[in-house]
């Protein structure tokens, strides 16, 4: 996988941040993201403001690599989070009782991408501390 193609420096900040990891200015100068974060205090994230410098790839790995031990999580998952920063998703996952081979029938893998085509211009709107989703 060609990590420094596939994620931007803004959305690595970006996802960092949406972790509680704090920008620090000081690598600003230097044309470096510096982060830390409260519940590490001895740990700092430090990567490369622009994706074409020449270890940026190998910085995106080691990040996503030592994000994974702290959060118990895969750095092809964080991969994944990082990538889909800047997006909108919703995600559905169907349970069966039926189905062990993990499989769906045509017929109704169509018949629910096309009820998901007709629900997908939602609005959002909090009322109080409730989401509500509007169809």
């Amino acid at each position: 996988m060609n990590t420094d193609t596939l994620v931007s420096p803004i959305d690595l900040r970006n996802f960092s941040k949406s972790l509680g990891w704090e920008l620090l200015e000081a690598g600003l100068p230097d044309r470096l993201y510096v982060m830390q974060h409260p519940d590490f205090p001895r740990r700092q994230l430090v990567f490369p403001m622009e994706a074409t410098a020449p270890d940026y790839a190998e910085t995106v790995s080691l990040i996503l690599e030592k994000l994974g031990e702290m959060l118990s999580e895969s750095p092809h998952s964080l991969l994944h989070r990082v990538l889909n920063i800047g997006n909108d998703t919703v995600r559905f996952r169907i349970f069966s009782d039926y189905d062990t081979e993990r499989s769906l029938p045509l017929g109704f893998a169509a018949s629910f991408l096309s009820g998901t085509q007709r629900w997908s211009p939602i609005r959002v709107r909090s009322r109080e501390s409730s989401l509500i989703l509007s169809l």
